[in-house]
């Protein structure tokens, strides 16, 4: 699952919605190559779901990827990763398990100084079988105003190119039932180009709270 924490705001980006998906089931193994070098690799039942009647086709799905660290004597990281796998009930798509989808992401993290770090992440999605395309990127901006404040923001533009992606589900069972292929009500809109703008503060007490952050 995606770690909360390393979000500095308590909304999330239209990258973070339908761009990559926020939870796997299976495993992954890091090689780290030399300091320099990290290479990822793994399996798991797909996109949001997990084994047996979680998922919603019988293939299951994968991730690989690479990390560079310490570039720039330390101030320059990437982590680039695709999820690869077919994402389609198999109840309505015909050849649903051969028809991949594919979750691309690159995160560029940059700290010139101990208070200023900059983030941008580039996100492309694309869903074979009905040759759907979303792409976007996002610019993250973070100063240190004191030990315990912190002051961000982020800026995005992502678009939907065949209004596939960006969906909304009124019912409560309705984004599980969508996930595992059962009748669901999904909501979507045309094609669009979606973008958006965030300031917000951060707040980190000191002892004895440790883990403890507040976000604005």
């Amino acid at each position: 699952m995606i770690d909360p924490k390393g979000n500095p705001f308590y909304s999330h980006s239209y990258i973070f919605n339908f761009g990559v998906p926020t939870e796997h089931t299976g495993g992954y193994v890091v090689w780290h190559a030399n300091p320099i070098v990290d290479i990822y690799a793994g399996g798991d039942s797909g996109s949001n779901t997990t084994f047996g009647s979680g998922d919603n086709n019988g293939v299951g799905a994968g991730l690989a990827g690479f990390g560079l660290n310490n570039l720039l004597g330390g101030k320059l990281t990437v982590l680039a990763l695709t999820h690869f796998g077919p994402e389609n009930p198999t109840r309505t798509v015909p050849n649903a398990n051969s028809e991949f989808r594919y979750e691309n992401d690159v995160v560029i993290t940059y700290k010139p100084t101990d208070k200023l770090s900059f983030t941008a992440e580039l996100n492309y999605i694309r869903d074979d079988a009905f040759r759907a395309d979303g792409y976007g990127a996002a610019q993250y901006a973070s100063y240190a105003l004191s030990d315990q404040l912190t002051l961000n923001g982020r800026a995005e533009v992502w678009r939907d190119n065949k209004g596939f992606f960006v969906a909304a589900f009124p019912g409560n069972h309705d984004f599980i039932n969508s996930e595992v292929g059962l009748p669901a009500t999904v909501i979507t809109a045309p094609p669009t180009t979606y973008s958006e703008f965030t300031i917000g503060v951060t707040y980190k007490p000191p002892l004895p709270t440790p883990g403890l952050t507040p976000r604005v």
